[in-house]
């Protein structure tokens, strides 16, 4: 069984809603890294993906930040969807430069789990960091992250799949928590601050799409190809960029709805952060990161 592959930051790259954000079918990446080819459905009409895509193979990107706890029963929840999938994979556990055992047991579970892989940044930098460096290591013609908590249901990875597998216009699938009403889900000050986020996002920087911080989103790889060597964020902020540069370059997004199921409180002090949310979209204008605008 391959051993985890530990990569240091410095070795990275310098019903459906439809938002115009065209697309082209980009290669097969013929990789050296072995993606885990699991037993799949026999025929097109089952499971979340069709035959052509399970040939094409999906590199998911999970990323932690002091996780310990979670670890071990998500990352096999994950796991396992991907075997039943039926689609050859890669999992990509990308620790954000954690200081609990989380790193540790991320490791022992590639071991055990052909195919998967663990990246690491020499420092916590907010979740941006973690997802360039695993996105840049992936070697598969589908990319993808979900959030470890797992507060998105897997089922709707297998929808995101789904929609790029049937729509070959569509280069990223999104999802969004604002597309269904997820209020019994969440303190309702966080409705309200991500509901204002999202509209300044909109107004800021043009994008066209309602959820810039949903910790789902499924691509081909000519997006990340086009769009990760421009993306200077390395915070939570990095959804925003990604989304928006990809609409900068012409790639067609669709958006999926998604209803959370979350597992604990928010470890982020929303009220605390907001100030520096706002921030950022300013910081993303001032370097013209505006869909009105040409790259």
């Amino acid at each position: 069984m391959p051993a985890p592959r530990n990569i240091n930051d410095s070795e990275g790259p310098a019903n459906d809603s439809e938002h115009a954000v065209n697309d082209s079918e980009g290669p097969a990446n013929d990789s050296e890294r072995p993606a885990n080819d699991s037993e799949g459905p026999a025929n097109d009409s089952e499971g979340p993906v069709s035959r052509a895509e399970m040939r094409r193979g999906l590199s998911l990107v999970v990323p932690f930040y002091n996780e310990a706890e979670l670890l071990p029963e998500n990352l096999a929840a994950i796991y396992q969807f991907l075997q039943r999938a039926g689609i050859a994979f890669e999992l990509i556990l990308a620790n954000d430069g954690s200081s609990d055992n989380g790193p540790l047991i991320a490791a022992d579970f590639a071991v055990a789990h052909p195919g998967c892989v663990l990246v690491s940044t020499e420092r916590n930098t907010g979740k941006g960091g973690a997802l360039k460096l695993g996105i840049a290591s992936a070697t598969l013609p589908l990319i993808g992250y979900i959030d470890v908590d797992l507060e998105i249901p897997l089922a709707h990875l297998g929808e995101a799949l789904d929609c790029l597998a049937t729509h070959l216009e569509v280069s990223l699938c999104a999802g969004s928590k604002l597309q269904v009403d997820n209020a019994a889900q969440r303190a309702s000050h966080r409705n309200l601050g991500s509901r204002i986020y999202n509209a300044l996002a909109r107004g800021i920087l043009g994008s066209r799409v309602s959820d810039h911080q949903c910790g789902l989103k499924v691509f081909r790889r000519e997006v990340s190809d086009a769009v990760l060597p421009h993306v200077v964020e390395d915070s939570w902020a990095f959804d925003t960029e990604f989304l928006v540069r990809a609409q900068m370059a012409g790639f067609f997004v669709r958006e999926i709805p998604v209803r959370l199921c979350p597992s604990r409180s928010s470890r982020v002090p929303f009220w605390r952060v907001a100030p520096k949310m706002f921030a950022r979209l300013l910081h993303l204008r001032r370097l013209g990161v505006r869909v009105s605008c040409a790259r």
